[in-house]
């Protein structure tokens, strides 16, 4: 009988880890319209992620200082991944923009080159979404620097739970891309 008891508490244990199951989340992107005759040519990337950023599951800022993950809700793909994918699509969601990921060929007709560092993309306790982002706009010729731009948002979320969480981070996603499109040049007229 003695020895059935740890035998019984390990059992327990991996029955109740079974009972919690990964719950697994994308960014959504923008809706999207169709590309314009002449659409710019953007070339995007790297677009850099914090390394905090790389745990496979979703990150809350708990204070200034620290950092927590939570247990059972994960990204669906590594997130520095994500962030390229739906930061490419918000980007062309109006129409007026192809977008070229980094790397690209250096054949590639490009109208601009840009860079984006971000420095922060997590939630609060309170379920509100934070970004930091740093970009730069360059001429894919010479690789001179056009502008470059910072941003810091905030986008609340509709309810505390991981769902409105990911869709408050989606949302202020979208507002970066809208601020970088707002600072690229004009299209130019191209057959």
């Amino acid at each position: 009988m003695y020895r059935a008891r740890p035998l019984l508490l390990v059992t327990s244990l991996a029955l109740g880890c079974g009972l919690h199951g990964d719950h697994f989340y994308t960014l959504s992107v923008a809706t999207g319209a169709p590309l314009a005759q002449h659409p710019l040519r953007v070339g995007l990337g790297p677009v850099v992620v914090p390394a905090y950023l790389e745990a496979p599951t979703i990150a809350t800022r708990v204070d200034p200082n620290r950092i927590e993950y939570a247990r059972y809700d994960r990204w669906a793909v590594p997130l520095a991944a994500e962030v390229r994918r739906v930061l490419a699509e918000d980007l062309g969601a109006a129409g007026t923009i192809s977008v070229v990921p980094y790397p690209w060929y250096s054949s590639t007709a490009l109208d601009a080159v840009v860079r984006v560092d971000l420095l922060a993309f997590e939630s609060d306790t309170s379920s509100t979404a934070h970004l930091d982002a740093t970009w730069s706009i360059a001429d894919p010729k010479t690789g001179m620097v056009r502008s470059t731009d910072r941003a810091t948002l905030t986008e609340p979320a509709n309810a505390r739970t991981p769902e409105a969480t990911v869709a408050a981070l989606s949302r202020a996603l979208a507002e970066l891309a809208r601020r970088i499109a707002d600072g690229l040049p004009a299209a130019a007229s191209r057959p």
